[in-house]
């Protein structure tokens, strides 16, 4: 379906703009109209093309996984450099995400996770962000596991709690970005984090 309107819209860019109003307002915050006016597009063209707002929903979730968070994974595995810097890189990429003044601030999963605990909103939609919640802390364990540094540095035998404690580290400076804080001050944050963590294992 998306094929066949590809001649009225790009759906990449359709994409970026749903993401950022389901960013700023959350699902159940965000109206078809929101979407449509937003996009430039009419209600039976998004129809055609997503579905429906839970199916656009999931697939703006997806774009915003490839684009805003995937992306970062090289940082850790640049083995030119030391442990410790490779995560501190990888860590400050996201936090300077979250404190960008040209979009939403924060994280898009920080932001709508909470819905999913309640009743407002849909199946498939509260699969994606549970998946979503999931995803970096699960990469993170990988990295850990098999980072050679990492084996030599012990830190693959606690790898859970080592995800753990970064990818909340990083759900605290998102939701502080939304408040206002900026990267300078949560750079104090990551890096105590890192040392913290480090210094235990």
């Amino acid at each position: 379906m998306i094929a066949n309107i590809k001649k009225q819209f790009d759906t990449h860019i359709a994409l970026e703009l749903a993401m950022k109003v389901f960013w700023e307002n959350g699902y159940s915050g965000t109206s078809v109209q929101d979407l449509t006016s937003t996009i430039g597009i009419t209600k039976p063209s998004l129809y055609n093309a997503f579905g429906n707002k839970e199916s656009l929903f999931v697939l703006a979730l997806k774009h915003y996984l490839d684009s805003q968070v995937k992306n970062r994974m090289p940082l850790l595995n640049d083995n030119d450099l030391p442990l410790e810097k490779r995560l501190k890189n990888y860590m400050m990429s996201i936090v300077d995400r979250q404190c960008c003044s040209g979009s939403p601030k924060g994280c898009m999963v920080v932001m709508c996770q909470p819905e999913a605990l309640g009743k407002n909103i849909p199946e498939a939609a509260r699969i994606a962000l549970k998946e979503a919640g999931e995803a970096v802390q699960l990469n993170l364990k990988e990295f850990f596991l098999t980072d050679k540094e990492s084996i030599l540095a012990e830190l693959d035998r606690n790898a859970t709690t080592n995800a753990l404690i970064i990818a909340t580290t990083l759900r605290g400076t998102a939701s502080m970005a939304c408040t206002g804080r900026n990267k300078k001050e949560l750079e104090i944050v990551v890096d105590h984090c890192l040392k913290s963590m480090i210094k235990s294992n």
